[in-house]
């Protein structure tokens, strides 16, 4: 059987446009990484099946770009994360970001 009938993968180029679309997607945060571990284990699945053929460089550079925006996309999460408590301890000292938003919302 030729690789072709075999095929049961998404194509690099098709399997790039999901990681663009989550990539510049607007959904929250945890759907965000939900689309993209669903869809590294697609492209890491589709290279392993390649791992003999030519084919296999297109999935390993798409895998090295959704390696690189995650990497971003956690650091900007984190350093947001910490950016945040700091601006919430000057602003609230001494409280928990709870406390604090039910402040917020009573006023």
């Amino acid at each position: 059987m030729a690789l072709k009938e075999l095929r049961t993968y998404r194509t690099p180029t098709q399997l790039r446009s999901s990681f663009e679309s989550i990539a510049t997607g607007r959904a929250p945060h945890a759907v965000i990484l939900e689309d993209f571990e669903r869809l590294w284990d697609e492209v890491n699945w589709a290279a392993m099946l390649l791992s003999n053929s030519c084919e296999l460089a297109e999935y390993v550079i798409l895998l090295k770009d959704m390696h690189a925006w995650h990497a971003d996309l956690v650091r900007i999460s984190r350093y947001t994360a910490v950016e945040s408590r700091e601006v919430l301890k000057a602003f609230h000292p001494g409280t928990s970001p709870t406390t604090a938003r039910e402040d917020r919302n009573r006023t």
